[in-house]
């Protein structure tokens, strides 16, 4: 699972719809560190939420909340997934 959404994340900073920078990243999210298992129960909310407000972005054919995007670029970026 994680090595798709690296391979997802890798193509949303390469299209420049998030920064390729984890810091800024882990912010936009409310993370503290590069674990985004914290946000697990919310994800579903997030995602509906950015949807709602018309923020989503193309990434490689695919459409994805901003959320979803900025959540693959973190992974791709040596985020971890229950860490």
């Amino acid at each position: 699972v994680e090595s798709a959404l690296a391979e997802v994340g890798r193509a949303a900073i390469a299209d420049g719809v998030v920064p390729a920078d984890r810091k800024i990243l882990q912010s936009a999210l409310g993370l503290s560190s590069h674990d985004v298992t914290p946000l697990a129960g919310q994800i579903n909310d997030l995602v509906v939420a950015d949807f709602a407000a018309g923020d989503s972005v193309n990434v490689a054919g695919w459409v994805l909340s901003r959320t979803e995007a900025r959540i693959c670029a973190l992974v791709a970026l040596g985020g971890q997934i229950g860490a």
